[in-house]
């Protein structure tokens, strides 16, 4: 009921709050969004276009003709977000490919939590297939065998094709998009499915653990701890498209349900869970009334998930949600207050999966760029919240012990006291401390178990998360550091050397005739450039605070805090001629290239910042490269 919050927010961002509607905005001038980008770029609102329909059976000619033009709207959000439509709703986006080959995409949406989505591309003179997926589907039906929906998209050299998306489904209709090569999805889906087998393998073993500790304490804490940790997992597996995936791929009927049935199964069991194990029935008043109507409400809306989903919607989950988790943390907390360890963690628990929740609300919204670790800030908050609720479990077994120990010492005053009269009492006193013990070494053998899972957990998760730092840090061509990670240490250093009254050096280096390289030799040949020349930089920046990172394509970037201009001029001239000096290998032929650099370097004031820098140096990249290139031009302020 408490950490429940997290459902909360979740829900509230897919209705965009109670029952908004979309926000209509006149088409004014759509981008194209070019395939030059071997990653893929994410679909914005900025690039998509709706229309929402009048009737559910409009076909895709029907939308896509002339008549229908000044019917399409423009959405005025950060993400693609079209409420909750019982008719369904249309999008579109264009696809430019700008190079002389054709290229392959896959748009991917998720979370795959729609009930269907049709998608078909219209070429310059053709129709292609229609793909359908979602949770209303057999799995057997999709386009590609992902958990995610995901569709292939080919465009022709040179083309300029239209993407038309049909959406139907009984939830709220948020569509985070992504075009994506093959071999860039199958990367980046790898990391994730460790990360998720190690969250869910992290889940089973709390579970499994849990389970067995009810069946030798019958605490029924342990039960419903259980069962809520067994709809928390149901849910994640639903969100995450794992669920229809690998365990229900052709139970379409159930798939449709999932995702709700597990969300309403997690209040309920949560909020049993809370009634159990701070026993409310000793609490009468407001939080036992509370707690009594949240298990009447979400045991309905169960039952009518399973059902009638269709009016699942009438019973207003999402306010119901939000008076739940309200009434969950004002429950804990009040107990807190009185005294309640046990209480304590709960809000603490409650508190984490909150925030990480915020976190991957704000990367989905776009507040915030995306990245692995907040994409995965929700299922990370899952794991330490139910670390969190592991520890009250364990702490309230020690409670009872310690309270068990003080017994047995008071027993033991009063036996010594009557031992003369009542030796035989006493044997039958001794025979029962003997059980006592034993039962007590029991309990600690189970604890220190439990710990050990604990720590083995933590370890697990403190490996997951360097890696996923790492990953977000380092360009994975060339092992120097990427875009991302400059433009952060960059405006950092800038604001350091504006308190130390130090300069600040950037170097702009990029690989003369690049795309003629790649166009006379192949691409892999043009990696090894690449490289080569990232080993080269990598060379001159091994003092502290000096830093190397790959800009863009064979664009690098140099930062040398407290080199004057002559210093880093200098050091550009040198690092010009070791680069038309290397010999790359590349078959049977050496091949040899230069580097054309910019060069700026100033003591940073009040005002300057991190696009001033970048726009000097990159003034100085353009002139030496019009006075002839295999040069380094010195910028000016």
């Amino acid at each position: 009921m408490r950490s429940y919050g997290v459902l909360l927010l979740w829900l509230l961002w897919l209705s965009g709050g109670f029952g908004t509607t979309v926000v209509a905005e006149p088409i004014t001038e759509t981008r194209s969004i070019r395939l030059d980008d071997q990653a893929g770029p994410s679909i914005t609102a900025n690039e998509a276009v709706y229309y929402l329909p009048a009737s559910a059976t409009l076909a895709f000619e029907q939308a896509s003709a002339p008549g229908f033009n000044d019917r399409w709207q423009a959405l005025g959000e950060r993400t693609i977000n079209l409420g909750q439509q019982s008719i369904g709703a249309w999008l579109r986006f264009e696809v430019h490919n700008p190079l002389a080959q054709p290229q392959e995409r896959w748009l991917v949406i998720e979370p795959p939590t729609l009930d269907q989505v049709d998608v078909r591309v219209r070429h310059a003179a053709t129709w292609g297939p229609v793909y359908s997926a979602g949770d209303a589907l057999p799995f057997s039906v999709r386009p590609l065998p992902t958990r995610q929906l995901a569709y292939p998209i080919t465009i022709a050299a040179g083309e300029t094709a239209t993407v038309y998306l049909r959406l139907r489904s009984l939830e709220f209709m948020v569509v985070p998009m992504r075009l994506e090569t093959p071999a860039y999805y199958k990367a980046h889906e790898h990391k994730m499915q460790l990360l998720l087998s190690l969250f869910f393998g992290a889940m089973l073993a709390m579970l499994v653990y849990n389970a067995c500790l009810y069946l030798f304490t019958r605490d029924r804490s342990y039960l419903w701890y259980v069962a809520y940790l067994f709809s928390v997992i149901g849910y994640e597996l639903s969100l995450t498209g794992l669920g229809q995936r690998y365990l229900w791929p052709e139970f379409s009927g159930f798939s449709v349900r999932a995702y709700m049935l597990f969300v309403c199964l997690s209040f309920l069991f949560a909020a049993q869970f809370v009634r159990t194990f701070l026993r409310l029935t000793a609490y009468p008043g407001w939080m036992l009334w509370a707690n009594n109507l949240i298990l009447i409400y979400w045991a309905l809306a169960a039952g009518v998930t399973l059902l009638e989903p269709e009016l699942l919607r009438f019973l207003f989950p999402v306010s119901l949600a939000f008076l739940s988790s309200v009434l969950g943390f004002a429950t804990t907390v009040t107990l807190w207050r009185k005294g309640s360890s046990s209480a304590k963690y709960l809000t603490l628990a409650w508190s984490v999966l909150t925030v990480s929740t915020l976190l991957l609300i704000l990367a989905l919204e776009g507040f915030v760029p995306h990245s692995p670790l907040l994409l995965n800030s929700q299922v990370i908050g899952f794991t330490l919240e139910f670390v969190l609720l592991s520890i009250a479990l364990v702490e309230r077994i020690n409670q009872e012990r310690i309270g068990r120990i003080q017994a047995q010492r008071e027993a033991l005053l009063a036996s010594e006291r009557l031992a003369a009269e009542r030796e035989a009492h006493l044997q039958a006193q001794q025979e029962a401390l003997e059980q006592q013990r034993q039962a007590n070494e029991e309990l600690e053998r189970r604890v220190q178990e439990r710990t050990q899972s604990l720590i083995k957990t933590n370890e697990e998760l403190a490996a997951a998360n360097a890696e996923l730092v790492h990953i977000n840090a380092v360009d994975p061509l060339c092992g120097v550091h990427n875009r991302r990670h400059f433009e952060t240490y960059f405006t950092e250093e800038i604001n350091r050397a504006k308190r130390s009254g130090t300069p600040v050096a950037l170097l702009i280096i990029e690989i003369d005739l690049f795309k003629e390289i790649n166009e006379a030799f192949g691409h892999p040949l043009g990696d090894k450039c690449i490289q080569a020349l990232a080993s080269l930089l990598s060379e001159y920046t091994k003092r502290a605070g000096d830093l190397t990172a790959r800009l863009e394509g064979a664009t690098f970037i140099m930062v040398l805090p407290g080199a004057v201009a002559a210093e880093a001029h200098a050091l550009a001239e040198r690092i010009c001629y070791e680069t038309s000096d290397m010999r790359i290998e590349y078959g049977s032929a050496t091949v040899s290239f230069s580097a054309s650099i910019g060069v700026v370097s100033w003591t940073p004031e009040r005002g300057d910042d991190s696009f001033g820098f970048l726009q000097a140096a990159s003034k100085a990249l353009r002139l030496a490269q019009q006075e002839g290139r295999n040069r380094a031009c010195l910028g000016e302020r």
